[in-house]
């Protein structure tokens, strides 16, 4: 639920503000092999808080990208609309849900991933256990 409503306000958001957005493709991208790269690397030394920085940044770099999809579908669609053929309208379309797609799957998935191992290690470093 958190991630859905989450969605809806990054994409009224992007609906809503004027702001060029265009220029966050760069970064977001820049981010998102970052990240790739430190989770390579992460695999083989496990450093939980690595894991938790990872998380954190992917989520903040995956709501950028919903935003600048959910923007440049909606330019595209305010641009070039009226002009399209019907073809390349449903070509942009599924172009545009499959990124948005894309985006909403990767939220949680970042999220319950990290964060569920990093709760489970923890539980168990302070649970209680017999003195004898």
């Amino acid at each position: 639920i958190s991630t859905a409503l989450m969605f809806c306000l990054l994409t009224v958001y992007a609906n809503v503000t004027k702001r060029n957005i265009a220029s966050w493709s760069t970064y977001l991208m820049m981010g998102l092999f970052g990240i790739i790269i430190a989770s390579t690397i992460n695999l083989f030394f496990g450093f939980k808080s690595v894991d938790l920085l990872i998380s954190i940044l992917g989520i903040i770099i995956f709501m950028g990208l919903t935003i600048y999809d959910t923007k440049r579908v909606v330019d595209m669609n305010n641009e070039y609309g009226s002009q399209m053929t019907e073809d390349e309208f449903t070509k942009i379309g599924i172009i545009g849900a499959l990124n948005l797609y894309l985006d909403f799957f990767a939220l949680p998935a970042i999220k319950n991933n990290n964060t569920d191992r990093l709760l489970h290690t923890h539980k168990e470093q302070f649970q209680c256990r017999p003195l004898l």
